[in-house]
């Protein structure tokens, strides 16, 4: 019996000798395995570089400001994400003389918040377009910006602040007014107000405003203010209405 399990332990340590020659337990330094590798199978999200998020040229086109003046306009947006898009907003738009090519005027709207949309259009009636600057006019189509009335003693735009309050803004060239039109309340309610120059000075000459059916009443109410001879905002008309077809006359 004694023999035969010193055999059998002699046959172990055999088996264990031989187990640890074969083995490498210290991989030699050029064995890739024994490399650390920083960059394999690690999953990084990497942030925009500055280049990409950096300043773009959205478009460039020609204005007539009037028959005998022209200026082309460079709109420059701030590249918000990996891709350009319409709702990057403008940082500075720079304004040309079309004939001779030459830079008049750079407008830095960084300031402006959220402007993305740009028209052109005669505010105060004097034959010269001039530039309207808006948001991008939001759920309810009521657009803020700011509107830059043409110089022709400078061939500037200059930001005029008489508007600041309008949203908006619609002229009609042949009646020489210009109306704000506001939504509020998700929609339940709207005001029109309409200006017109009156000796040089922009002036509210009349008001319309809604209020849908709700708690208050089932019916539509309407107020209607206009501008009397005295320079004071009368009320004309406050009607309730089951329907909303208001006869503003």
């Amino acid at each position: 019996m004694k023999k035969i399990l010193s055999i059998f332990v002699l046959c172990v340590s055999l088996v264990f000798v031989s187990c640890s020659k074969g083995e490498n337990v210290n991989p030699p330094k050029d064995n890739p395995v024994a490399k650390k590798d920083n960059t394999t199978n690690t999953s990084v999200t990497k942030k925009p570089s500055k280049d990409s998020l950096k300043n773009y040229l959205d478009s460039s086109y020609t204005v007539a400001i009037n028959k005998s003046f022209k200026i082309k306009i460079n709109i420059w947006r701030i590249r918000e994400s990996k891709e350009k898009n319409h709702y990057d907003h403008f940082c500075r738009l720079e304004i040309y003389n079309e004939i001779p090519d030459n830079l008049l005027q750079t407008i830095d709207t960084s300031g402006l918040e959220g402007i993305i949309n740009v028209s052109f259009d005669d505010f105060n009636f004097d034959g010269y377009k001039d530039l309207y600057l808006t948001d991008g006019c939001a759920i309810l189509g009521n657009c803020i910006g700011n509107v830059f009335l043409f110089n022709t003693k400078n061939n500037l735009f200059e930001i005029a602040h008489e508007f600041d309050d309008m949203t908006t803004i619609v002229t009609n060239q042949n009646a020489k007014t210009l109306t704000s039109t506001s939504r509020c309340c998700a929609g339940a309610g709207y005001d029109i107000n309409t200006y017109k120059y009156i000796d040089g000075k922009l002036t509210l000459v009349k008001s319309i405003s809604e209020e849908t059916p709700g708690a208050e009443s089932d019916k539509y109410h309407y107020v209607i203010k206009e501008l009397d001879k005295n320079g004071k905002m009368q009320t004309i008309k406050d009607v309730y209405l089951k329907e909303p077809k208001l006869d503003d006359n």
